[in-house]
């Protein structure tokens, strides 16, 4: 299975450049508006669902797309004030340490209770 930032084109860190900085806003308004706003929502749905019936200890690659997200997330709710899917704004607002195991465990825990069949 491919990273997330395999999937969307990034190998290694990449610095943002003059005309990113300067765009920031605008880039945050395309990400999460529309059809963008659609694809991110579904990936992290999807790497929601997929945790659903794993081990915690076989879930690194799935816990990797919301803590990949929460970051532009949290960007763009609170540094530009944009609203993205209901959805990722609860994410965002219930998450803000996914760095520390039990922010992650919880995340685990919410998904494979929210969901599985049924949910």
């Amino acid at each position: 299975m491919l990273s997330l930032e395999e999937a969307l084109g990034f190998e290694g860190d990449v610095a943002p450049s003059e005309d990113d900085l300067r765009n920031e806003r605008i880039n945050f308004e395309r990400l999460f508006s529309g059809e963008c706003n659609g694809y991110a929502d579904g990936l992290y749905r999807e790497a929601m669902s997929r945790l659903w019936g794993k081990p915690i200890g076989e879930a690194e690659n799935e816990l990797r797309v919301p803590a990949y997200l929460q970051n532009p997330v949290a960007v763009a709710l609170w540094k530009h004030g944009m609203a993205p899917s209901e959805t990722l704004e609860g994410f965002a607002r219930q998450f803000d340490r996914l760095d520390v195991e039990s922010e992650t465990r919880r995340l685990y825990e919410i998904a494979v209770k929210g969901y599985g069949p049924g949910a």
